[in-house]
């Protein structure tokens, strides 16, 4: 089947799901194929712009979720990923001061 969205929306859509608003952790193979195509450096561009959106959302779940799957594709994504994002830790340095509500069941 031929997809007609454009490859920056496919991103997001990616890194929509792999960070969701919820308490379930964030599925294995996204992390995976994020990876891999951090590869690719339009792609890598577009991932990036779409994790560091995510970072900035108030939720703790999508923050937390967002910082995983950054530090994984830092980790073992491609070597441009993990020098593009020490130029642009501004977001990340916002998260390690940000606070929220306590969880509802403590």
């Amino acid at each position: 089947m031929v997809s007609f969205l454009p490859d920056s929306l496919k991103y997001r859509q990616m890194i929509a799901k792999a960070t969701s608003d919820d308490e379930s952790p964030a599925p294995g193979f996204l992390q995976e194929e994020l990876r891999q195509l951090t590869n690719d450096a339009e792609a890598c561009r577009h991932i990036q712009d779409a994790l560091l959106a995510r970072l900035e959302v108030k939720s703790s779940n999508v923050k937390l979720k967002g910082l995983r799957l950054l530090k994984a594709l830092c980790a073992s994504g491609s070597p441009n990923l993990k020098r593009d994002m020490q130029r642009r830790t501004h977001v990340v340095r916002d998260c390690m001061h940000w606070r929220c509500d306590p969880h509802p069941t403590m």
